[in-house]
């Protein structure tokens, strides 16, 4: 034997005993031009290659620790293949290289053929430690169910091998749950987690990497199955661990820590994920050298712990510096850059500065649509902010694009059956009914809604929702039979989620009732509203502002029918109830206080009726502004006060007002306009002042007709009223038009009343 070859390796191994892995590789190159000398099949040769070999893994040269391993396996091969034991080591040696070199297949063929020389031998920690490689192998390529045989057999044979509390067990259990972890199999992972905190801990001590690492998925899993006192609990535990180890030897507990602010986040514990980013930043930027690419991302988070805690103008300037980060690297057209402008966009309209975002979010918008790299959830992600801030500014017409375009690409991603394509049409049809444009409304809703059903089913809160939206429009649209089968489909949907004597099915009795009220169907609106109020009773008790609600609901009925008294009864009641639970200055009492107005006006009592209005008004004038629409009614039901009380001079001051106030907030073509003008023309003509009502009339009408207002019977009073002024004024001919053109209206509308009661009684 070869004394030099002798002494290098005996000095080498010294070297590596010291850690001095430079030395010892100089040593074992040494060794190894010696071991060149030697005859083929000197086991020595192999030897070396394998000690130069590890001491080159030891420094990260695997590359050409590789090619050592290779020519000591093929060494092997040829002349000690019956040697099993040096050869599975070999074999074990180089196919860990090649999994640490990505070469997977290579790796898993080795530790196969491994498997098949040592399978046979009785149960050994060779063999489980095998089984074990093997599954790391299979979970890398993704084959989980391969993965998690080979982790049982490990685990098991470990167990009987070595007992229960050994790290080798703890290894393999560790694996197995973070395999059923990555499969969303939470419950099973758990009990493995909590046994390897078990094992490792009075072995490793609290602060190693590997309990640290298990602490840190126990809590993970807590975290998404949504179990935050136990999250919070592990996590206060690994907290205490990470807060006693210096910040420069934290970087591997990063990935533990964002974890963690994630947690913070999902209990809204904003302050304390702000903290814990700034940490993670510190780390990533002194101790691992992160790049400014990689900063961004935390820097992203940081923004949106700033933004959740209402710092504003921080997370802002945060957000802008990982915009121009991230511009500067991976230019102004990237991906990435689109998505950051969707956050910052999204920061702008928290903040009320919707012009900016909007700018921003068409920005991101047209950089994900031009990217063409198969993002278009991105792009979806993206038009759906987009549409909300053009809905927000009432821009309905760039709304109304966005969604049809957001419902095209739904619709090709996704399919006409999926719940957001539905939910894009459902948008579009809020868009339409803004517009006033209700037939289309109603027939985007409707087919959102039997979109949304095919999606998710008849009981969800989604096809609900859609229900209610729908039989209000056909509620605008006047057509009260339609309405009527909705929101009896919403009362069946109600009772079969939430029982019969829910109180949202009293909610929707509220609406049966007015709309047969509407239809002359008194009898059965009372009977919907005294169940709605029985309901209440049952689930609120007597006194209480939901049966307000009701009290008010049977006196409106009560009043459609004429019977004031009746009314009056159950507004009293209501009014009562409201002042001493809701208080005098709430606005279910101005509402209350404006129907006895309304009862004591049709009474002729017209100083009750103005003192009630008086106490609706002062409620609402406190709350709103001038040009608020409760407000608005308000003016409207005074000036009739007024004008009954013969306070002309007052009735046309508050009237000439209300024009003027309905003008600008809604625009001089407005239907709401033509009706504020015919009541001022109703004030001048009271007052003998014909020259004045005429025009004012004429305006009425026109506006009316330029809004496309339906031809009912507002605009059969105002052609009426019209007509008395010219014919005041000795324009008969003129008059004439104007009573043919009324009766012509009116006519119809019953006729068309007739029809749609028919229909409905033959329904």
């Amino acid at each position: 034997m070869s004394s030099r070859w002798s002494h290098l390796k005996a000095d080498a191994d010294v070297a590596l005993q010291y850690g001095s892995y430079g030395e010892a590789e100089m040593l074992w190159r040494r060794a190894l031009e010696e071991a060149h000398t030697f005859e083929k099949g000197d086991s020595r040769f192999p030897l070396t290659c394998e000690n130069l070999a590890r001491v080159l893994c030891h420094q990260d040269k695997y590359q050409e620790a590789e090619l050592l391993f290779e020519k000591a396996l093929q060494c092997r091969d040829e002349y000690f293949r019956f040697e099993v034991d040096q050869l599975v080591e070999t074999l074990s040696n180089l196919y860990e290289i090649y999994f640490k070199l990505g070469k997977v297949e290579q790796a898993e063929e080795l530790c196969l053929r491994v498997l098949s020389i040592i399978e046979d031998r009785e149960e050994s920690e060779r063999l489980a430690s095998c089984l074990f490689d093997l599954g790391n192998l299979c979970h890398v390529q993704g084959r989980l169910l391969d993965a998690e045989e080979h982790y049982l057999r490990s685990l098991v044979m470990r167990q009987n091998c070595l007992g229960e509390e050994n790290l080798s067990v703890a290894e393999s259990m560790y694996a197995l749950a973070a395999l059923y972890d990555e499969s969303g199999r939470l419950t099973e992972s758990e009990p493995l987690y909590e046994k390897c905190i078990e094992v490792r801990e009075p072995l490793l001590g609290a602060s190693h990497p590997d309990v640290i690492a298990a602490m840190g998925s126990l809590a993970n899993v807590y975290k998404n199955s949504n179990r935050l006192v136990d999250a919070k609990f592990v996590y206060e535990r690994l907290w205490y661990v990470i807060d006693k180890i210096p910040e420069s030897r934290q970087p591997h507990l990063v990935p533990h820590m964002i974890n963690m602010c994630e947690m913070y986040e999902m209990q809204g514990l904003h302050g304390e994920a702000e903290q814990l980013i700034r940490r993670i930043l510190r780390i990533q930027s002194e101790t691992l050298k992160s790049s400014a690419l990689e900063l961004s991302y935390s820097e992203e988070r940081l923004a949106r712990s700033l933004s959740l805690q209402e710092k504003f103008e921080e997370a802002e300037s945060v957000l802008n510096s990982v915009l121009e980060t991230r511009e500067e690297i991976l230019g102004s057209d990237h991906p990435v850059v689109a998505e950051t402008l969707d956050k910052l966009a999204a920061l702008y309209f928290e903040t009320d500065k919707h012009d900016v975002a909007e700018s921003i979010c068409v920005r991101a918008t047209e950089i994900l649509e031009k990217d063409g790299s198969g993002n278009e959830e991105e792009v979806i992600k993206s038009l759906k902010h987009l549409d909300e801030i053009y809905r927000t500014q009432e821009k309905f017409e760039e709304a109304e694009s966005v969604l049809i375009k957001l419902f095209i690409l739904q619709k090709k991603l996704f399919g006409t059956g999926h719940s957001e394509t539905a939910e894009s049409l459902a948008n579009l049809a809020q868009v339409y009914k803004r517009q006033k444009r209700l037939d289309k409304a109603a027939t985007f809703m409707q087919k959102a809604l039997d979109l949304k059903k095919q999606a998710v089913g008849e009981d969800s809160p989604e096809v609900q929702s859609m229900v209610s939206n729908l039989a209000e429009l056909e509620e605008m649209l006047g057509s009260n039979n339609r309405a009527l089968e909705l929101w009896q489909e919403l009362a069946s949907l109600y009772r079969n989620s939430f029982g019969e004597n829910h109180p949202n099915v009293a909610e929707v009795l509220d609406h049966e009732t007015r709309n047969y009220t509407i239809l002359g169907k008194y009898t059965l609106a009372e009977e919907c509203a005294k169940r709605a109020l029985a309901l209440r009773q049952e689930a609120f008790g007597e006194e209480h502002p939901k049966v307000a609600v009701s009290l008010v609901e049977i006196g409106r009925l009560y009043f459609e029918q004429g019977k004031l008294d009746e009314a009056e009864e159950n507004w009293k009641k209501a009014l009562a109830m409201q002042l001493d639970i809701l208080g005098a200055e709430h606005e279910n009492v101005a509402q209350t206080y404006s129907l006895l107005s309304g009862s004591a006006f049709q009474k002729k009592d017209f100083k009750s009726a103005e003192a009630y209005i008086e106490k609706a008004y002062a409620i609402r004038a406190a709350r709103h502004a001038p040009d608020h629409p409760d407000l608005l009614n308000c003016f409207n039901n005074y000036v009739d006060i007024l004008a009954a009380l013969k306070k002309y001079k007052e009735a046309e001051a508050l009237c000439r007002k209300v024009v003027s106030l309905r003008s600008r907030t809604l625009g001089a073509h407005n239907i709401e306009v033509s009706y504020a003008m015919a009541k001022l023309a109703e004030i001048y003509q009271l007052q003998g002042k014909h020259d004045q009502a005429e025009p004012v009339f004429k305006q009425a009408i026109e506006v009316h007709t330029m809004a496309r207002g339906r031809e009912g019977q507002p605009l059969v009073d105002m052609l009426r009223g019209y007509s008395r002024t010219l014919l005041e004024l000795g324009q008969k001919t003129r008059a004439a038009k104007m009573e043919t053109r009324a009766r012509a209206i009116a006519d119809a509308r019953e006729r068309n009343a007739r029809l749609s009661s028919q229909a409905y009684s033959a329904g």
